[in-house]
């Protein structure tokens, strides 16, 4: 399964370094990574996902990364939730926090939420550097079900980044959502 990518980066940096990689290594780690929820969630009926530095490990890294999910209700393929990360140098206070809502679109649904989340996780295991950051990102890939489309357009703003990040499959739209995050840091 070789896949294409089309790659243009947002015209400024979002996040201080250290930040970006601890961002790129939690997200690698939980839900591209397969992660399995936490087991009694802070939120009832959410899935929460959660990844933290060892300080002993990593001085220069010191952050506790959550993400919180609903997808439960009346159609399932939707879904909402926030991922935010905390310094644990800064008594908890948090330095980012991004915000994403959508889902399968009916025709993703007739396809089945398995097939659509695993081509999802796939993109963003390998290309999890590149995308949600503001950036534009298309991957093309196909496999056992045909081809398929991963499009990320992304924006820099002034108040932080945004997005919409789309699935084809034989073109098309399959699962769409939008996001939006914030750095709280000074010169972010």
């Amino acid at each position: 399964m070789e896949s294409e990518i089309e790659y243009h980066p947002a015209e400024r940096e979002i996040l201080p370094k250290d930040l970006r990689e601890f961002f790129v290594r939690a997200r690698r780690a939980t839900y591209a990574g397969n992660a399995k929820p936490v087991d009694t969630p802070l939120l009832p009926r959410a899935k929460e996902l959660v990844y933290t530095t060892d300080p002993t490990q990593e001085p220069n890294s010191p952050y506790y990364y959550y993400d919180s999910y609903d997808d439960r209700g009346e159609r399932p393929g939707n879904f909402a939730g926030a991922e935010r990360i905390t310094s644990l140098l800064e008594g908890g206070d948090p330095v980012l926090r991004c915000q994403y809502v959508g889902g399968l679109t009916n025709e993703g649904l007739k396809l089945g939420e398995g097939t659509i989340y695993g081509r999802l996780q796939r993109v963003l295991k390998e290309h999890v550097e590149k995308v949600r950051f503001g950036n534009k990102v298309k991957v093309s890939f196909a496999d056992d079900k045909g081809d398929w489309v991963y499009e990320d357009k992304g924006m820099v703003e002034d108040w932080g980044w945004s997005g919409r990040e789309r699935i084809y499959h034989k073109g098309i739209l399959v699962y769409d959502i939008i996001y939006g995050g914030n750095c709280y840091l000074r010169g972010f």
